[in-house]
């Protein structure tokens, strides 16, 4: 191989390689950070009783930690971490339901459950 051709596959390989830590910075930051939004149509579900906590409740919805508005059964926000990769007591907790009534204290549990 000559000297231009050696350069060229030196310099492709770098910002390959470049390309694919950015990326994965760039998805790691994603999954931290957790954004929140009420859900824009009415809710379809009957609101039974009041309880002393009206935000949110995190708990588990088809094997992922998931965010629920207490009035809800729909969740407002699915994470990608497994229930099933936590702890037992954090796992018992979540099958409970863990209820938090703001949305900071909720999104530090997350923090804390997904990371």
């Amino acid at each position: 191989m000559n000297r231009r051709t050696t350069a060229f596959i030196f310099i492709s390989f770098t910002f390959l390689m470049f390309s694919a830590v950015v990326s994965t910075l760039m998805s790691c930051q994603n999954k931290e950070s957790v954004q929140v939004t009420k859900p824009t149509a009415p809710l379809t579900e009957p609101v039974t009783a009041k309880t002393e906590y009206n935000t949110y409740i995190v708990k588990e919805y088809n094997g992922f930690v998931a965010v629920f508005d207490a009035n809800s059964l729909t969740p407002i926000k699915i994470t990608d971490r497994y229930v099933s990769a936590l702890p037992e007591d954090d796992r018992k907790k979540l099958a409970e339901g863990i209820r938090t009534n703001s949305e900071i204290k909720m999104k530090r549990l997350i923090e804390d459950l997904c990371s």
